[in-house]
């Protein structure tokens, strides 16, 4: 048996009693030497310290933030004993998030269990863990209980191991796994005391079984799997999910799955442990997986209060070089753009003249509470940034939380636009900035030209592709550095030095590095606001940009955005879709580096959508809970003059439906008409004579105002209004727009265009067409040059300059709208031809 109890005592040294109590077994000896090595190397105790998780045998104890750092690059993945003792700078408890100091580092660390209350803001507190792993998360650490290997992420086949001390017998075991697109792959292997690196059999593996026909709990062979779809970046929190499938396997078997893509797996059991020892396990996927196995525990908990030094009295501009890199800062400023990343969040600060780049760890799944303009109060953990050769200012600030950020007014002044610096060299027969690379013809970046270049990284590609896009001051670029020995990938958001030479990239030029420099934190670049024609003409890829519209509709990582110029589907494969579908409605800013989608053949450029990496979304204004709560107009006040008239502003319409063809509906009021069109997905069967409510988008572009991209619902019903009897002179009257009329006409010509009739007619000198929905059935042939009654809503086709009509259609709603008032003669030019030439 192990230990069970001890704690420390007798201040007036600096070494602790322990005090063990144990049973009579072989492992007491060690069990003591365990309890005091653990002693040892944490050092002094405070009166009041007690320690809830003893060390066991698990290897090296990680006693400092700057071990517990080291930890999470380390590779192979090495489960460690965790004793920290550290002060706290700040803590969000909500979300198990904590900034600590302790002389080694300043770390922000996520550990969503084994928090005690009571910790506050300058406590001291002592951080235990077995059987935890570590990983990055954002720009800090997460500590999470059982993990032993990370291989998540978009990925080809990859292999991935780590390295945990188990106790012999019965062991949890979980296995996640999912695919995005493309192939899939999943192996599970382990080796240790006695067993050579091999499979895990299914022999070792068993499972709870829960049967409910006999409300017993039974231990049975294999493992338990649930199974769930959808399209990810990145394992999804798979507990607020309902799995599509569940069932028992033997091993861990991808044969369970319900389809080769958009789909994701977990396994859950144990794994049967013969020996006491270190055990490594190699989890190989494609896509992305993670193992968790073993009994892990975690305690943090406050120590007696005691003062923290000047954490919490730092100032923004500190007092001489390096001694400040790091403190803890308060800032007052305007914010400026205040966004979601895939991440954590981020902020832009405006304090004087200069832009502080906020950056939030952990957004607790909770939009930012400020929106562009606010004034606010901000308290973080300040680094300086790189500019050029030179430290520069303003740096950046990290925060835990939302929470850190209190509103303290409103600023409405216009906030000026404030632009990125990095120096370039200027050397001789060297390309110095991304501009002069990016202007060379394919042919030339073939040539493999010498480059060195400075900038900051605006987006990361996934670690297989071994790429990354650096901005300088003249523009992004793709830099590859597929063969360089790095210790670690580019991060988005510092400062590199790069140099190589020119290659041709895939669809634009690119540089292959042969040396990388990290210099530090750097500054994102002022966003490019394209126009629509830039957007989809191949020149903005690798660029930062900002696009703002409403996202009308999320498909995976592809977000429907209408603009103010148009349509844009934006592919933002850094989010998870759940995320994404928070915004479904709401008015965005999305910042982030553009990339071009093209043809890898034929290098030709796809220009139905961009694709946005490193990308970070504000919220302008959030969706409406109920969009019929939109402001009401009338149909008729619709092209009168409205002071809160915006292209991307939600109208609210009342009509009834006159017309319908596919998702186009035309709607009046009596007198007047307007054209809706529905967006395909909220598409409804609504019949004529339906009175309707619209929300949607004013477009006055037309001959007909035009509510695009609207959802609409059902009111009530009632009957059309009586049709207006016009005069062939009056045809051309703009008197008759958007209301029911009534007149004859001579039938030139017909025809079915696949979903309406469309019938070319003439009255007097005047020339139209018709439009009726209906089948063949429901329309009797009519004889070309038949004399007809018409009734239904004239539409004009197109305004003179002077705003008169010079053509319009007419919408026929019903078969019934069509009377024949004569045939056409039998007696025809045709058939007196005819007539002639038998004579």
């Amino acid at each position: 048996m192990g230990v069970d109890v001890f704690s420390a005592c007798d201040l007036t040294i600096s070494y602790c009693l322990v005090v063990l109590i144990v049973t009579v077994h072989a492992r007491v000896v060690v069990g003591m030497f365990l309890a005091l090595t653990v002693l040892l190397v944490a050092g002094p105790l405070d009166q009041g310290m007690e320690i809830g998780i003893s060390g066991r045998g698990e290897g090296d104890i990680i006693t400092n933030l700057a071990q517990l750092r080291a930890a999470a690059i380390r590779k192979p993945h090495v489960v460690r004993p965790i004793r920290i003792v550290a002060d706290v700078y700040d803590v969000d408890a909500s979300c198990g998030i904590l900034v600590l100091g302790d002389g080694s580092s300043i770390e922000f660390v996520q550990a969503e269990s084994g928090l005690s209350n009571g910790i506050t803001r300058g406590s001291k507190i002592c951080m235990e863990a077995v059987g935890c792993g570590v990983r990055r998360k954002n720009f800090g650490l997460a500590i999470i209980p059982g993990l032993v290997v990370e291989n998540d992420g978009v990925h080809p086949m990859t292999v991935e191991s780590g390295v945990v001390y188990l106790r012999a017998g019965l062991n949890p075991v979980v296995v996640r796994w999912f695919n995005r697109t493309a192939d899939y792959a999943l192996t599970v292997e382990y080796e240790g005391p006695g067993i050579p690196r091999q499979q895990i059999p299914s022999s070792v593996l068993s499972s709870v079984y829960n049967d409910a026909n006999i409300k017993k709990t039974n231990l049975v062979s294999g493992v338990q799997y649930r199974c769930y779809e959808g399209f990810w970046v990145q394992l999804p929190d798979l507990t607020r999910m309902n799995p599509v499938k569940s069932g028992g396997v033997p091993n861990f078997d991808l044969g369970v799955r319900t389809r080769d893509e958009g789909v994701a797996i977990e396994f859950v059991g144990y794994i049967s442990i013969p020996h006491d020892g270190f055990y490594t396990f190699h989890l190989g996927s494609d896509d992305g997986s993670q193992l968790f196995v073993g009994y892990p525990q975690i305690e943090i908990r406050p120590l007696p209060e005691r003062k923290i030094g000047d954490y919490f009295g730092g100032r923004i501009f500190g007092k001489n070089g390096d001694e400040d890199e790091f403190r803890w800062v308060s800032v007052e400023g305007t914010v400026v753009f205040p966004a979601l990343l895939s991440e954590g969040g981020e902020m832009i600060l405006r304090v004087g003249g200069n832009d502080f780049r906020v950056m939030i760890f952990e957004d607790c799944g909770r939009r930012p509470p400020v929106m562009a303009h606010s004034r606010v109060r901000v308290s973080g953990v300040y680094e300086d940034v790189m500019l050029g050769n030179e430290v520069g200012l303003p740096g950046i600030l990290k925060i835990a939380t939302w929470n850190d950020v209190e509103l303290v007014g409103v600023d409405m002044q216009k906030i000026p636009q404030v632009t990125n610096v990095v120096s370039p060299w200027n050397e001789t027969n060297v390309l110095t900035t991304a501009a002069e690379v990016k202007e060379l013809t394919i042919e030339e970046a073939k040539k493999q030209l010498p480059v060195r270049i400075r900038g900051v990284v605006t987006a990361t590609l996934p670690p297989y592709v071994h790429g990354a896009v650096i901005q300088d001051t003249t523009r992004g670029i793709f830099v590859s550095y597929l063969g360089l020995n790095l210790e670690e990938p580019l991060r988005w958001g510092e400062v590199y030095e790069v140099e190589g030479v020119t290659g041709p990239g895939d669809f634009a030029p690119i540089i292959i590095a042969r040396q990388i420099k990290h210099l530090g934190t750097g500054k994102l670049p002022e966003p490019i606001r394209p126009a629509w024609k830039q957007l989809f003409s191949g020149a903005l890829d690798t660029q930062y940009v900002e696009l703002e519209g409403v996202v009308l509709g999320v498909d995976n990582q592809e977000v429907d955005l209408l603009t103010a110029d148009g349509e844009v589907v934006v592919i933002m494969d850094d989010f998870q879709p759940e995320r994404l579908t928070e915004y479904e409605n709401a008015l965005v800013r999305i910042r982030g580096c553009a990339f071009a989608i093209f043809n890898m053949q034929t290098r030709e450029l796809n220009t139905a959508a961009v694709r946005i990496l490193g990308g970070a979304i504000e919220v302008v204004q959030p969706p409406r809970t109920d969009l019929f709560t939109a402001p009401l107009k009338r149909l008729g006040d619709l092209l009168l003059y409205d002071p809160n008239a915006a292209p991307l502003r939600f109208l609210k319409i009342e009509g009834q439906v006159v017309y319908k063809v596919r998702n186009e509906y035309f709607l009046t009021d009596g007198t007047n008409t307007v054209c809706v069109n529905l967006r395909d997905r909220h598409n409804a069967d609504f019949s004529i004579r339906d009175v309707v409510e619209v929300v949607g988008f004013l477009d006055c572009s037309g001959p007909l105002p035009l509510l695009k991209k609207a959802i609409m619902r059902k009111a009530g019903r009632g009957t059309l209004p009586l049709p207006i009897q016009v005069e062939h002179r009056d045809l051309l009257s703009r008197s008759h727009c958007g209301r029911l009329v009534k007149f004859e006409g001579r039938l030139l010509n017909m025809w079915w265009n696949g979903f309406e009739y469309v019938l070319e007619l003439q009255s007097d000198f005047v020339g139209y067409r018709a439009r009726l929905v209906a089948s063949p059935k429901q329309v009797q042939r009519l004889r070309i040059g038949s004399l007809l009654e018409l009734t239904g809503v004239y539409v004009p086709q197109e305004l003179s300059p002077s705003g008169n009509v010079t053509g319009f259609e007419l919408l026929l709603y019903s078969p019934n709208c069509v009377r024949v008032l004569a045939n056409p003669p039998w007696w025809t030019l045709k058939r007196a031809l005819y007539a002639i030439g038998l004579l």
